[in-house]
Order: C-alpha cells, then sequence, then structure tokens
C-alpha cells in the first residue's frame, strides 16, 4: 500500500477499478488539471495508476471534494467505467487491510483522540465525548 499524507481538506484516498478500458497518462493529466462535469468543475485531484490492462485498470484517487458520485462521474467523463470503490481513509483514520468488507470495529482511544483534534475540539469538548 502507497502511504500518503493527507491534508484536512482532501478526501480519500480512495482505491477503485475500473472494467473494460485502460488507465492512460492522460486519464492523469485530465485528474490533475481538473474535470468539467455536467453541474461543476471538479478541482485538481490526484490519481495514481496502480495498474493499467486492457481489461481491467486500478488506480488510487484523492479528491478535495466529496461530491455525489463525484468519482465515478469523473472518471465516466473520460470515458471509465468504475466498478469498484472502496475510501482507504476517513481524516486521521485508516481502513484496516485485515477488516473484511461490511465488518467493524470499535475505535481505539488514540484514533478518537486524533478524530477529536481533527475536528477541533477544545480539550473541554473532547473531555465531554470520553
Amino acid at each position: 500500500m502507497i502511504e500518503t499524507i493527507i491534508p484536512s481538506l482532501e478526501s480519500g484516498p480512495y482505491s477503485l477499478k475500473i472494467s473494460r478500458t485502460k488507465l492512460t497518462a492522460a486519464d492523469e493529466e485530465a485528474f490533475a488539471r481538473g474535470i468539467t462535469l455536467s453541474d461543476f468543475t471538479a478541482l485538481p485531484a490526484r490519481m495514481e495508476i496502480l495498474s493499467a490492462g486492457e481489461d481491467e485498470s486500478r488506480a488510487r484517487v484523492q479528491v478535495r471534494e466529496g461530491k455525489f458520485h463525484q468519482i465515478k462521474r469523473m472518471f465516466g467523463a473520460l470515458g471509465h467505467e468504475v466498478t469498484a470503490l472502496s475510501r482507504l481513509t476517513f481524516g486521521a483514520l485508516r481502513l484496516p487491510a485485515e477488516l473484511p468488507p461490511g465488518q467493524y470495529r470499535e475505535l481505539t482511544e488514540e484514533e478518537l483522540s486524533a478524530l477529536r483534534e481533527e475536528a477541533g475540539l477544545t480539550e473541554s469538548e473532547r473531555n465531554e465525548d470520553a
């Protein structure tokens, strides 16, 4: 897995799979410029091709916005269909690789503290939730 530092204004990264088309450097460049959709222009985003085959491609994407179906729509605008999409992080939290799809676990005190800090809660507000 690729380690990425995620600024607070960014969402993701997301892991995704594209079917029946091959991702190219031109697709990465389009994401870096921003992609015009029917109702808005998506801000520039990071897209890294992990594998590019004729029948299936995989990529990792990090966007600055999190609008409705934005990632799928951005790929659709470039002629690609997203067949699987997974969010790998949420703020300071990383999805554990060993956690099966559909399962969950309780957050650790360290994870809760990191989320409270990232949310900008004061020390007294953090202690109220504990």
